[in-house]
């Protein structure tokens, strides 16, 4: 199809002002996560981000229509110690359309301090 690649690469292709934006974010939470664990940063500097995307508004009518079971905390939780088991210094950072329910569910249950809930740091980026 004439034009689809064309199409598909610009659909696809973040916008500077989102790119700006995520990363003025991201650089935020790794000065606050180095500052609360200096412990493990006097060798190595690098951290690796580990974004948790939970679509949960519409998606879960979706899936209980598709005989799908939503995705409760626990899932998460065991996914992050994965993770956590494979790279010394992760961060995790949460994105949904119901943030809400990460304050509750996820943010409540984390104990270690590499959790950080993305929109929480959007008024520090303007």
């Amino acid at each position: 199809v004439p034009g689809m690649v064309d199409f598909t690469i610009h659909a696809f292709t973040f916008k500077k002002f989102f790119k700006e934006r995520s990363q003025a974010i991201l650089e935020i939470i790794s000065r606050e996560y180095k500052k609360d664990s200096k412990k493990i940063f006097k060798t190595e500097k690098k951290i690796t981000f580990v974004g948790i995307h939970n679509r949960r508004t519409d998606h879960l009518e979706l899936q209980r229509e598709g005989g799908f079971i939503p995705l409760e905390a626990g899932y998460f939780i065991e996914a992050m110690e994965m993770f956590r088991n494979a790279y010394p210094r992760v961060v995790f950072v949460y994105g949904s359309d119901d943030i809400q329910w990460g304050r509750e569910k996820l943010q409540k249950r984390v104990r270690t301090k590499n959790f950080y809930i993305a929109c929480s740091f959007l008024h520090k980026t303007m």
